[in-house]
């Protein structure tokens, strides 16, 4: 009998997103990530990255099922273990990174500078197959993150990084990162498993972005949905164009005063 593929985690809701992100972003503003902050219900990995005009100056990621995730970012950051959560030691290490990045007169209040794209992200989710191309099967890039463990070892590939990357194309491009990362032989999934224990695992979360250090957050898309291969007229073109244009004028569009306000 066959083994039936377990459900899919669900990602961490819009509310927790939404906070984490207004969250993180009074960090950057502050200039400085708390010594204590816990995640929110249903985060248990996060990934940050921090743009100055589009330039990409810093990132961090942490997942909490591998405490040297944590232990890297906090590093990066200059702490010692405390009691932050994932988001925390990521939005931590993305802002010492970005810090590190530009010249020391220019350090001063450059979090309130940057932007912020945060991805919040549930528990890792086992991916069934016994090797790569099983395990891509059930897995669209970037749609989610991946997480790769082999013993007590884990890598983790936020859909963030692998999109900022452009491994995102395919899975192999992030699976072989993984692989790289953790040091192993350039061999098939069965072949690692055969050797010890190894799982892939998807990351489902939530990513929020914003085209300016003060503006609405928005969920990015990666791609708009395939359409035929056959040539477009003239006038489907025409059509497709003012499509994609209002699309990304509605996501780009900053709320009226007071909009989204509940009395």
């Amino acid at each position: 009998m066959a083994t039936a593929a377990p459900a899919a985690a669900a990602p961490p809701s819009p509310d927790a997103a939404v906070g984490a992100f207004l969250q993180a972003r009074s960090w950057l503003d502050a200039g400085q990530v708390p010594a204590q902050a816990a995640d929110p219900d249903g985060v248990s990995a996060a990934a940050a990255i921090l743009r100055l005009n589009g330039r990409v100056l810093g990132s961090g990621k942490a997942l909490a099922a591998d405490p040297a995730v944590g232990r890297a970012a906090d590093a990066a950051a200059g702490t010692k273990p405390d009691g932050r959560g994932t988001v925390a030691r990521a939005v931590a290490a993305a802002l010492a990174a970005a810090i590190a990045e530009v010249p020391v007169k220019a350090q001063d209040g450059l979090g309130a500078r940057l932007t912020l794209e945060l991805e919040v992200a549930s528990a890792p989710e086992p991916l069934i197959g016994r090797t790569f191309t099983e395990v891509a099967k059930g897995f669209e890039p970037a749609e989610a993150g991946l997480a790769m463990r082999h013993g007590d070892r884990w890598s983790y590939q936020p859909a963030a990084a692998m999109i900022a990357r452009r491994l995102a194309a395919n899975p192999s491009g992030p699976i072989l990162a993984m692989v790289a990362d953790l040091q192993l032989p350039p061999r098939d999934l069965a072949d690692l498993q055969d050797a010890g224990s190894t799982a892939v695992y998807a990351v489902r979360g939530i990513r929020l972005a914003q085209v300016e250090p003060g503006a609405t957050p928005f969920v990015p898309a990666r791609a708009l949905p395939v359409r035929s291969g056959d040539e477009l007229s003239r006038a489907d073109a025409a059509t497709l164009a003012a499509a994609i244009v209002g699309r990304l004028a509605e996501q780009l569009r900053l709320p009226a005063p007071g909009e989204g306000v509940t009395p």
